[in-house]
Order: structure tokens, then C-alpha cells, then sequence
């Protein structure tokens, strides 16, 4: 083990330290007008994600794809922009156009993103971020909040194993997750035929 200056402990010898934004970039999403919205799937618009829809599919909303659409996958890094308890919370598991009120954390470093994902979600780093984005002028999470955050970074066959581990967990998280949305529908779909005896259980 040695001492760090930069994040003032120590960490493991074959470990380095790096300034977060050295390797990742921040991006962040405008608003489309309510006028686009519609709720129901339609060819030429994809999914419009909320902070909301991370824990219910119960308002799902569309918007037309365009060029300048900001887009993010199932496994991309975001983050509550907004919310007196939420800002700084990181979020996976949806793919779509994401909102105003969510940033995406783009790592450029090699096996490095399942790392980075925990790391951000730590108690002491969603502290960090949830603090600072408060204390700023509009209490909005961007990109100066993560200037001089410093991050301990692993040797490349350590980042490696992390990532395939992880991405097993995450996998079957999003396969539950899907499994139940489907049985959700099926039984939104059954439920009121029951009540007014079209169908009945035998």
C-alpha cells in the first residue's frame, strides 16, 4: 500500500489515481416541447425516459428521433440532474431518448465503466455529488461538480473481472425486470375480463 496525495489515503501500489473527467465526459439532454409526446409506440419515435420511469412503466411516453436526440442504452451511466433527495442518483436499465433532468456519464477507459458505475453509487460519492449540486447557483448536476473528483483506478486484469461480474448481475436484473413488466401486462390484460365474466378460471 501507499499513500495518495490526491485523495489523501492510501491505495494499493499497482493502483493509480486519475481526475474522473480525464477519462470520461458529461453530457446532458434539452427538453423536448409536451406537444411532441405521444403514449403509445409509433414508427419514427423512440422512448422519452424520466427520472420516474427507472421506478415505474406506468407513464411511458414517446418523441420523435431526430438528428440532436440524446440517446442512452440499458447499460450507460446515468444521473439524477435534479431532486433535493435524488440528485446524484445513478441510474441503468433503459434505453431511449433521456430527459432534461438526467446527465449521461460516458467512460473512455477500457473495462472501466461497471467500475466507475459503483464507484458513483457509493454513499460517500453520491454524497459528494448530491452536496456540491445543491451548494451550485441553479442546484443542477453538471459538469463542474465532477471537476477534481480523483478516483482510484485498478490495474486493467482487475477493471476486466469487475466488469464481467458485474454485467452477470446486471444482466439478470434487467431479465427480471423485463419478466415482470410482461407479466404486469398479462395480468392488466386478464384482470378485467375476470370482473365481467368473459373468461373465467376453471
Amino acid at each position: 500500500m501507499i499513500y495518495n496525495n490526491l485523495i489523501k489515503r492510501e491505495i494499493p501500489a499497482d493502483w493509480e489515481v486519475k481526475e474522473l473527467l480525464s477519462f470520461s465526459s458529461w453530457e446532458s439532454a434539452s427538453q423536448p416541447p409536451k406537444s411532441e409526446f405521444i403514449y403509445s409506440e409509433q414508427k419514427g419515435y423512440i422512448r422519452f425516459i424520466q427520472n420516474r420511469d427507472y421506478d415505474s412503466d406506468e407513464k411511458i411516453s414517446y418523441i420523435p428521433l431526430k438528428s440532436t436526440t440524446k440517446i442512452c442504452n440499458e447499460y450507460d451511466i446515468m444521473i439524477d440532474k435534479y431532486g433535493d433527495k435524488t440528485a446524484g442518483t445513478v441510474r441503468y436499465g433503459l434505453k431511449g431518448a433521456y430527459n432534461v433532468a438526467l446527465g449521461k456519464i460516458v467512460v473512455n477507459l477500457t473495462n472501466a465503466q461497471e467500475y466507475i458505475r459503483h464507484y458513483l453509487s457509493s454513499k460517500s460519492i453520491f454524497d459528494f455529488l448530491h452536496n456540491a449540486c445543491l451548494a451550485s447557483t441553479r442546484s443542477s448536476m453538471n459538469e463542474t461538480v465532477f471537476k477534481g473528483l480523483y478516483i482510484p483506478i485498478p490495474p486493467e486484469y482487475l477493471l476486466k473481472k469487475f466488469t464481467m461480474l458485474s454485467r452477470i448481475v446486471i444482466d439478470k436484473q434487467l431479465l427480471l425486470k423485463r419478466e415482470n413488466t410482461e407479466l404486469t401486462k398479462l395480468r392488466n390484460s386478464i384482470l378485467p375480463m375476470l370482473m365481467n365474466g368473459q373468461i373465467s378460471i376453471a
